[in-house]
């Protein structure tokens, strides 16, 4: 997916393509996850920009999201703990280092960013997305560190 021989492929079949690799994602535990989306490899990065000018990129995202959400919760609550704890930490350093660039967006592209992905998505996933939004702002306050919204 990373390579101009997928971006020769028909569109129905790259779509099929990338659908079918992420359900291979399930295979792996949240941590093999991670360490993919933590990865410096510019193969992945090619692979991201690939899916990014896709005309299917939603239907993607939402799969990759979707089973993130699930790896993240078979986890025990400790180990969520431990990941929500190294989440907010770095969102903290993040806003430090720069103030400017992690401003609350406003109501109405809120609503067309995150409400139209959002809306495009099972009730599960719906449902496990508020979960996280609450566990992560219960991490926070746990830290006593404010909360951005």
């Amino acid at each position: 997916m990373a390579s101009e021989d997928f971006n020769r492929m028909f569109e129905s079949h790259r779509k099929q393509y990338a659908l079918d690799l992420v359900e291979k994602l399930r295979e792996k535990s949240f941590d093999e996850l991670i360490a993919l989306v933590l990865s410096r490899n510019p193969m992945h990065r090619e692979l991201a920009r690939n899916i990014r000018n896709s005309e299917f990129r939603d239907e993607v995202e939402g799969a990759v999201f979707s089973v993130m959400l699930d790896k993240f919760y078979e986890q025990p609550e400790a180990k969520r703990n431990v990941y929500l704890t190294m989440a907010v930490t770095m969102e903290g350093r993040a806003v430090s280092k720069r103030p400017g660039a992690f401003e609350i967006p406003s109501p109405d592209r809120l609503k067309k960013d995150m409400g139209g992905f959002m809306s495009k998505q099972s009730p599960s996933i719906q449902g496990k997305t508020a979960r996280l939004l609450m566990d992560i702002r219960k991490q926070r306050k746990i830290m006593g560190m404010p909360d951005p919204w």
